[in-house]
């Protein structure tokens, strides 16, 4: 049997935004009650609304949009949430959607701020189905894209852009 060449994501660039809880220095391997045993880096990238409109809609270097990628995500979800068998179907209900951001909100008048926040993460190491162990470390570039930032750790607040693939959608 062939191997099935695995699906090429899309590749977007964000605009610019602050870092916040960013955890990309070391893994993060959770706590007692919430432990992570493969290590996670992760962020949140917190900008205006405005900006997270007008990027879901920029077209990338492959001619799509973000918010098309996360449509197509979601209706091959939808396609291999049909397969499934009927006890399976009637035990999940439907497919999860997860929102493509959070919306921010004031803490003293919960009112929303303006801003919103996307959470980005990745697995620090796992295993293959039939090979070694694999580990990972979160690539750091420079605010031009250029060479690395450094070994330095980063903190919150921080003005800064991300690049990666889409994420992919629990079916």
């Amino acid at each position: 049997m062939a191997k099935e060449a695995r699906k090429k994501l899309p590749q977007f660039t964000s605009p610019r935004g602050s870092f916040v809880y960013p955890k990309l220095s070391e893994p993060d391997y959770g706590s007692k009650e919430y432990p992570k045993p493969e290590g996670e880096y992760s962020l949140k990238l917190r900008m205006s609304q405005e900006d997270a409109e007008t990027w879901l809609g920029r077209k990338n270097k492959e001619g799509t949009t973000l918010q098309a990628a996360y449509d197509a995500a979601m209706a091959e979800a939808e396609e291999a949430f049909d397969k499934l068998g009927v006890a399976t179907r009637k035990k999940l209900g439907e497919v999860s959607k997860n929102d493509l951001y959070t919306v921010v909100y004031d803490e003293e008048t919960e009112e929303p701020t303006g801003d919103v926040e996307f959470k980005f993460s990745m697995k620090a190491s796992g295993e293959f189905k039939n090979g070694p162990r694999d580990s990972r470390q979160a690539i750091l570039r420079g605010h031009r894209g250029r060479g690395p930032a450094g070994p330095r750790g980063f903190a919150g607040g921080g003005a800064a852009t991300t690049a990666g693939s889409q994420p992919r959608q629990p079916g």
